[in-house]
């Protein structure tokens, strides 16, 4: 499997077919909550949402940097896509995920070094104001097809269903 992450503006180190010069993962996580509660007699209230940055983990390369001085100076990049891509048998890479994350600030990037490993890795964080995921799931035919988009606004607390 492979994730990658592209950025307007930042070029990575990545040189897989419909990847090329995107960033390299290691891993990623996002995720929201919600305060909903159930009580007895009173039924089901429900709570706000709370999205979490998209957080990452890679190998230090020549995106570092200008990831770096973009926390620093808290500039806004229009939109940020990450993919995570499989392959089937002796296919090319497919990607069976999208997320694009729209109006994007790096929140935190922590690098992190060990005398037991060469080189580095780090962690970074990135807020955004609208995020799009798309899953692609297999037709019967075996292909991959989009399940459908669905889009949060985070400043305007409205989704599509």
């Amino acid at each position: 499997m492979g994730v990658h992450l592209k950025i307007d503006g930042i070029e990575g180190e990545c040189t897989a077919a419909n990847h090329e010069k995107w960033i390299d993962l290691q891993s990623w996580s996002w995720g929201v909550s919600n305060s909903s509660s159930v009580g007895i007699g009173t039924g089901m209230s429900r709570g706000t949402s709370s999205v979490q940055d998209l957080s990452i983990s890679k190998v230090m390369d020549s995106a570092s940097s200008k990831m770096f001085i973009s926390c620093c100076t808290g500039k806004v990049y229009p939109e940020i896509t990450l993919h995570c891509t499989s392959v089937q048998g002796d296919d090319e890479p497919e990607t069976w995920l999208e997320i694009i994350l729209t109006d994007c600030i790096f929140t935190s990037v922590q690098e992190n070094g060990s005398a037991f490993e060469p080189g580095g890795t780090e962690s970074v964080s990135i807020a955004f104001k609208e995020l799009s995921v798309d899953v692609f799931v297999q037709d019967e035919k075996g292909a991959l097809k989009s399940s459908g988009v669905k889009t949060y606004d985070v400043a305007g607390t409205k989704g599509t269903q």
